[in-house]
């Protein structure tokens, strides 16, 4: 398994699923880059290694053409993870992505899920319910330091929140009395 987030291991880098082939060659080449993790937003989409650039380089696919527009190659464990999770450090927020060869192998991770690091769901593929259930069964329960952590977690950002909303009360209180003040006298209620 491997988790992506924060700074990647010599070797790896992302890329949009709209980089060329082009520029993943020369980032093979100027960066010494052997993995491709392929993301949109914040979800995986992809893993490419330096053979699958190699060999559909040797296609007849300009290399200019983005990445998405060759088919894709023969899925295997060695180029695609079976399924990925979003996952996040309890400690700092940190997004992270864990990837395991098979089903089986995300549900001993769960079982064995290390300390502060908090499942937040499935990324790829679509499960089916009775899969989901399955990996939900495996997770090791939440013990009493990270249940503390995630609602210390719930609370700091109920608190960024409310200042959010008092901030913009504040924001729409400044507008009217603006707008208030620059009323004439006679249309103003009476006061009383």
């Amino acid at each position: 398994m491997y988790v992506l987030g924060g700074e990647l291991p010599p070797g790896v880098a992302r890329v949009s699923p709209r980089a060329t082939l082009a520029s993943l060659a020369a980032l093979l080449v100027q960066r010494n880059i052997d993995t491709f993790i392929v993301v949109e937003g914040d979800t995986i989409v992809g893993v490419l290694r330096a053979r699958d650039v190699v060999a559909a380089l040797t296609e007849s696919t300009p290399p200019e053409a983005p990445a998405e527009s060759r088919p894709a190659p023969a899925a295997s464990p060695a180029t695609t993870p079976a399924l990925t999770l979003k996952l996040r450090r309890m400690e700092t927020g940190e997004k992270l992505y864990g990837e395991f060869a098979s089903l089986d192998d995300a549900e001993r991770w769960l079982r064995e899920r290390p300390l502060g690091i908090e499942v937040l769901g499935v990324v790829q593929p679509v499960l089916s319910s009775e899969e989901e259930h399955r990996l939900h069964l495996a997770m090791r329960p939440k013990n009493d330091a990270e249940r503390a952590l995630e609602r210390a977690h719930d609370e700091a950002e109920a608190r960024h929140r409310r200042a959010e909303l008092d901030a913009l009360q504040a924001e729409a209180m400044q507008e009217l009395s603006v707008q208030f003040s620059a009323e004439p006298d006679a249309e103003r209620p009476p006061k009383g």
